[in-house]
């Protein structure tokens, strides 16, 4: 019996042990539920992603298996294209706890910057994991942002296609007030309809 999954990626093999896997899919279900081909598909694109990526330890120390959780929500949230990119973002910034801002002077759970950066706080990111019931995910929040800033500098018509059709999504939700005084929807995603994408895919 295989004691890893080995997947190649531009001809360089990337190691998946069992409990690497199952520490995603146990944190993860939707990789769980995926057939065993839709699953080599996932961990492929979740090599490619830890490989063109720079994560950035900030006063933390992440294990292997961290990194892993960090990464997988990118490719979840992008597992229904085609073609999977994050479009000029290549770093992720990962602080223990909430951090000041230099620019702003405030602190920060998390921030995305369009200049290819997404910035998170590790407690918060752990707290979003151990309560999937919640509604509150970091990384899901964040990364939403990255989706639509990644796709809306980029040129292919699929890319455009998928940014006009969200973004008229939340247009037509905004001030919608039955969603505005729904429980679903947290108070934080009417700030502005960017948050709102945001807030509903952590949803």
């Amino acid at each position: 019996m295989a004691t890893y999954t080995q997947i190649f990626v531009l001809g360089k093999p990337c190691f998946f042990k069992p409990e690497d896997r199952l520490e995603v899919e146990v944190n993860y279900p939707f990789v769980a539920l995926l057939s065993e081909k839709d699953k080599k598909t996932f961990y492929r694109r979740l090599c490619t992603l830890m490989r063109s990526v720079q994560l950035h330890e900030k006063g933390v120390e992440l294990s292997k298996n961290d990194r892993m959780l960090i990464a997988a929500p990118a490719v979840i949230l992008t597992f229904g294209f085609e073609r999977f990119h994050w479009g000029n973002f290549r770093h992720v910034f990962v602080y223990p706890i909430a951090y000041r801002n230099s620019r702003t002077g405030q602190y920060h759970h998390g921030e995305t910057s369009p200049n290819g950066a997404v910035v998170v706080n590790w407690k918060r990111v752990k707290e979003g994991i151990d309560d999937p019931d919640d509604a509150i995910h970091l990384l899901f929040h964040e990364y939403a942002h990255a989706l639509i800033l990644s796709r809306a500098s980029r040129l292919r018509r699929r890319d455009r296609r998928f940014v006009k059709a969200a973004s008229s999504f939340t247009k037509q939700y905004f001030n919608r007030e039955d969603i505005r005084t729904s429980s679903l929807i947290r108070e934080y995603g009417f700030t502005n309809e960017m948050e709102l994408f945001a807030v509903v895919v952590e949803a």
